[in-house]
């Protein structure tokens, strides 16, 4: 009977650590105007950090596919003529169904 149990690959408790992609540096340009003296900025905004989701599913049963760590790709730097960064991709963590997602002191988070 404990053979059969070590080999369970239900999971119901992992600890797992995720960090949010950095936004993007806005771009530093500057715009000339042969009428004005002075240049105009028009550098971009950077683009947003990714998120890191957890989303509930039907189709997962268990903790056990989830690894120890995710992190969001940063946001792309902004660029000139006001052309913004891209955004930093979101990664989707797919859960069981009543999972209950606690932060590092423990608070329920959501």
């Amino acid at each position: 009977m404990k053979n059969l149990a070590s080999k369970s690959k239900f999971v119901d408790w992992v600890r797992v650590s995720v960090t949010a992609g950095n936004g993007g540096a806005g771009g530093t340009a500057v715009q000339w105007n042969i009428a004005t003296k002075y240049g105009v900025p028009c550098g971009g905004d950077g683009g947003r950090g990714g998120d890191v989701r957890m989303v509930a599913s039907r189709s997962v049963s268990s903790l056990a596919e989830l690894r120890t760590g995710y992190r969001a790709l940063d946001g792309r730097l902004g660029k000139g003529q006001c052309l913004p960064g891209t955004n930093g991709e979101h990664v989707i963590l797919a859960v069981p169904l009543g999972t209950v997602v606690k932060d590092e002191y423990g608070e329920v988070m959501g």
